[in-house]
C-alpha cells in the first residue's frame, strides 16, 4: 500500500529569545493510504505543531517530509500553497466558515482559487453538500444552520477538491456529544467507503478509539503508535500517566548549540 505520509528525522526549532524550544524532536512517522489516524498529547506535547507541517501550513526545521511522494520543501511558502490546494484537505474546530456566504458558496470557495469553472464548481460543490447529508441546505447561511451542519458544510468545502490527506484539528471540539458521534460516524463512512486518508487531532480518548490507530506526543516525540482499542488496539493509556512516566524517565539535554532547551512547544 502506498505511503501518503513518509516523515524522518522532523524537528521543529522556535527561537524565543535566549531558549530555543524544541517542538518536534526528530519524529519519524509513515501514514499509508487509507488509513484512520488520531494524534494525542498534552497541552505542549507538540501535536498541533506536528498537524501544522503535515499540512504545510508551517515548514519543519529540519528533517524530511514527503507528501504523496513529493518531497515537501521546507522554505518555499508557494510550494507549500500548492500542496495546500491540491493534496490536502482541512476541518477546524471553529468551523471557519464565510458567515456572509451560503453553504454552496463556502464549498465552491476552494475550487475558485484552483480556477476550476463556475458550472464544474457548482456541480462538484451540491455532490459533496449531498455527500455530507446537506443537500437540502444548499442556500442557508451559516448562522441558519446548527454547529453539526455547518461542520458538515466545513467537510464538503475539504472533500470538494478531492484531496489525497484530510487533516481534521478537534472536529468535534465545539458540538455536543450527539452531534459528536454523527460528525465521528461521517468521518468514518468516508474513510470506509471512499478509502479516504484521515489524520484527527484530538483530545478525547472516546473519539481516539474509533480510529483505526493512535498516536501520542509527549515533549515533541511519538512515545505511543498503535492501533485504537475499536480495532484490536489495547486501551489507550491516560495522557498525564503517561507523561508523567516518561518524564520521570527523561534528562534535560542541551541542543546541539549547547543553549539552554525547553521541552514541548509554545502550542499543543
Amino acid at each position: 500500500m502506498k505511503n501518503i505520509v513518509e516523515i524522518e528525522g522532523l524537528q521543529k526549532i522556535y527561537d524565543m529569545g535566549e531558549i530555543r524550544v524544541h517542538a518536534l524532536r526528530r519524529v519519524d512517522l509513515t501514514i499509508a493510504e487509507g488509513e484512520f489516524t488520531a494524534i494525542m498529547g498534552a497541552s505542549g506535547s507538540g501535536k498541533s505543531t506536528l498537524l501544522n507541517v503535515l499540512g504545510c501550513l508551517d515548514a519543519s526545521t529540519a528533517g524530511t517530509y514527503r507528501l504523496d511522494g513529493q518531497q515537501v520543501n521546507q522554505n518555499e511558502e508557494e510550494e507549500l500553497a500548492r500542496h495546500r490546494r491540491t493534496k490536502l484537505g482541512f476541518v477546524f474546530q471553529n468551523f471557519n466558515l464565510l458567515n456572509s456566504s451560503t453553504s454552496l458558496e463556502n464549498v465552491e470557495l476552494p475550487m475558485v482559487y484552483l480556477g476550476i469553472p463556475r458550472r464544474e464548481r457548482h456541480q462538484r460543490a451540491m455532490a459533496a453538500l449531498e455527500r455530507v447529508g446537506l443537500a437540502e441546505r444548499v442556500g442557508h447561511m451559516p448562522w441558519q444552520l446548527s454547529g453539526g451542519q455547518q461542520q458538515r458544510v466545513a467537510l464538503a468545502r475539504a472533500l470538494v477538491t478531492r484531496p489525497r490527506l484530510l487533516l481534521a484539528d478537534e472536529p468535534t471540539g465545539n458540538l455536543d456529544s450527539h452531534t459528536s458521534e454523527e460528525v465521528l460516524g461521517l468521518l468514518a463512512e468516508l474513510h470506509r467507503d471512499d478509502q479516504l486518508t484521515v489524520v484527527l487531532v484530538t483530545h478525547d480518548p472516546d473519539i481516539a478509539a474509533c480510529t483505526r490507530r493512535v498516536v501520542i506526543l509527549h515533549d515533541g516525540r511519538i512515545v505511543y503508535d498503535k492501533p485504537g482499542p475499536n480495532h484490536g488496539g489495547p486501551p489507550i493509556p491516560h495522557i498525564r500517566e503517561l507523561a508523567a512516566s516518561l518524564s520521570a524517565e527523561q534528562v534535560p539535554q542541551a541542543d546541539p548549540a549547547g543553549q539552554p532547551t525547553a521541552q514541548g512547544g509554545p502550542a499543543s
